[in-house]
């Protein structure tokens, strides 16, 4: 029906001859002129139909295209300040990505209409990194290679095959992360279609049956028709690619820096599961096939997932990329608000505060990290950490502050970077993923707060900070024996990792200092050495050997991502009454935690909120 309607519109606007393609990502319409197309009539019938629609040339009159003439004509229309580093063609799409170190003038409307004339394809415009990176080419090109129409074509046939039957019943299932912190998962079912939102692995298992998601629940997986992923913690996304090993072949929907990172912490994950166990779960190939299943959205967007499902992701404010979930199931029948890790906080470096503004809401689910904590002022975290580093370097020592490789460290390097003065002398290295993950944020200063990005597009970075410093080397000696310095390295929960390596290196010395700034698993080594453990065992080699900590050890609270308890309550209250809240689920935090928060949005906001347990289902209409 929707096509047929659309068929006719189309007939009265384009004035020539059209052939239509339903995608997944929405409906391509190619033509012999794209470049005469009204874009005000394109936008009206997105406006009418809510969904998206492309004008591309027909690939048939660009088959036999001169590529080394067009990249010749493209170059010749950017200006000459552009610093274009590749121009790579997309035949199946009729578009061409043009990856370009400075891409402020790239949103001119002009310019992309000036490509689309004198040479028949579509620009897309991607932004080189400020810092080099061999992931960020690889994956980049990996992405533009990819052939992936196919499942396009079959998701797009199946979300226009309007479900026969009404929505009668919606229900969700906890899959992992209800009262404990560690695989999030959660099934949305209907009597028409089911989508999981994220699949993590547990960081710090108590039990190996505690490590992943409980996909048993699901009667199986060709029944499932999407995956939403709210953002790349290994928590959130790093059991995905053993779906994919295990026979999924749908789709998957995310924003494009969440991708990005999602497969940086998969290959992580993947070695740091070799070298403790001696296997992995899944493989390179699977993260390939997990790569050419996805569909990238930008916050904001609404886009049809399945019959019955409508998906918008907007800014959580915990990472780069991080998104709230919205699912508008059954035209109006219900909305579902998926909270992922949120941070509603205007004082943080990096992000703006969490989205709030949801055109409808009937079901919350909301994370409880901190829920029945108070942070303290951001702006005494700072002046603690940085009058803790002054005094470690005046008596000599080095300073370890291990963190997540995403969000945290960029956090912590914002922070210095914004609060040392002219006086300041002290080395930064970055070792491990940060330096990965930090390359991929300066690839996108779209994502970040407007002060941050500012920076970045007028070449004044944080992440090209004089004083920050690469580690290209595994063996950690050299630094140790260097001048007083700051030392930042995954994992952040001393799991793993380069932390690890450099906290051997430094225990046993008075004059250093270990700084924790974000949530400690129990059970994890990290936890251990914060509640006071003197000695602490560490593998060395094959062996297990003793460590003596010596070295300072302090907790800075208010650099976590997560929300406290007043922030989560504020988030909640902003829009819970406007939009008729009607039940609300506490998730992703320790027992204790998740009861007493769940009573505060009781008592306090006056809205029923339960708190359920994994394996629960729960019906929500």
């Amino acid at each position: 029906m929707i096509l047929k309607e659309l068929k006719e519109d189309l007939k009265d606007i384009l004035n020539q001859e059209y052939r239509i393609e339903p995608l997944a990502t929405g409906i391509y319409v190619y033509v012999e002129h794209p470049e005469e197309v009204s874009q005000d009539s394109i936008k009206e019938l997105v406006k009418k139909f809510k969904k998206r629609v492309y004008i591309r040339k027909d690939p048939a009159y660009l088959r036999d295209f001169d590529e080394k003439k067009t990249k010749q004509k493209i170059l010749k229309l950017l200006p000459k300040d552009a610093q274009v580093i590749s121009i790579d063609f997309s035949p199946d799409f009729s578009e061409v990505f043009i990856r370009v170190k400075f891409p402020r003038y790239t949103k001119d409307p002009e310019l992309v209409q000036k490509i689309l004339e004198k040479t028949g394809w579509y620009p897309i415009f991607v932004r080189e990194p400020q810092l080099p990176s061999a992931y960020f080419d690889s994956l980049y090109l990996y992405k533009i290679k990819t052939d992936r129409k196919g499942l396009l074509k079959k998701v797009g046939k199946r979300i226009l095959e309007r479900a026969d039957d009404e929505v009668k019943w919606i229900t969700a299932t906890m899959l992992g992360g209800f009262r404990e912190i560690g695989r999030s998962s959660l099934l949305i079912e209907s009597n028409v279609s089911k989508v999981i939102i994220d699949m993590g692995v547990h960081p710090s298992p108590p039990t190996p049956e505690d490590a992943y998601p409980m996909i048993n629940l699901i009667r199986s997986l060709e029944s499932i028709d999407a995956i939403v992923i709210s953002h790349a913690h290994t928590d959130h996304v790093c059991f995905l690619p053993y779906l994919f090993k295990a026979g999924y072949e749908g789709p998957v929907y995310m924003t494009k820096p969440t991708l990005d990172l999602a497969v940086l912490l998969q290959h992580d994950y993947i070695s740091i599961s070799k070298k403790t166990t001696g296997e992995s779960i899944y493989d390179k190939k699977d993260i390939r096939k997990m790569v050419n299943h996805t569909i990238l959205l930008d916050y904001g967007e609404v886009i049809d997932i399945s019959k019955d499902m409508k998906l918008t992701m907007y800014n959580a404010g915990h990472i780069l990329g991080s998104s709230i979930v919205h699912l508008h199931i059954g035209e109006g029948k219900h909305n579902v608000i998926f909270s992922g890790d949120i941070k509603y906080d205007r004082s943080i470096r990096l992000f703006d505060p969490a989205y709030t503004k949801f055109p409808r809401a009937e079901t919350v689910f909301i994370e409880s990290t901190y829920g029945s904590q108070k942070m303290p002022p951001r702006e005494e975290s700072e002046k603690r950490l940085v009058e803790k580093i002054k005094e470690t370097v005046a008596r000599g020592g080095k300073v370890l502050i291990p963190a997540f490789a995403v969000g945290r460290s960029q956090e912590v390097i914002v922070t210095l970077f914004e609060n040392a003065d002219k006086d300041w002398n002290i080395p930064v290295y970055i070792d491990g993923m940060v330096y990965e993950a930090s390359s991929i944020h300066s690839a996108y200063p779209e994502y970040l707060k407007a002060s941050v990005r500012e920076k970045i597009i007028s070449n004044d970075s944080p992440f090209n900070w004089e004083y920050l410093k690469v580690v290209k080397t595994k063996d950690k000696s050299g630094i140790i024996s260097s001048e007083p310095a700051v030392i930042i390295a995954p994992s952040g929960m001393l799991t793993g990792g380069p932390s690890v390596e450099y906290l051997k290196l430094l225990a046993e010395d008075e004059r250093n200092t270990l700084i924790f700034i974000g949530y400690q698993s129990p059970g994890s080594l990290g936890s251990k050495i914060q509640q006071g453990m003197k000695v602490v065992p560490i593998k060395e080699d094959k062996e297990v050997k003793e460590l003596k900590i010596n070295m300072e050890v302090t907790t800075i609270e208010g650099f976590s991502g997560h929300s406290d308890r007043d922030q989560l309550l504020a988030w909640l209250g902003s829009f819970a009454h406007h939009n008729k809240v009607r039940r609300v689920y506490t998730m992703h935090g320790e027992q204790k935690t998740i009861m007493k928060f769940t009573d505060l949005i009781r008592r306090k906001l006056r809205i029923p909120a339960s708190a359920p347990m994994n394996m629960e289902r729960r019906r929500l209409r």
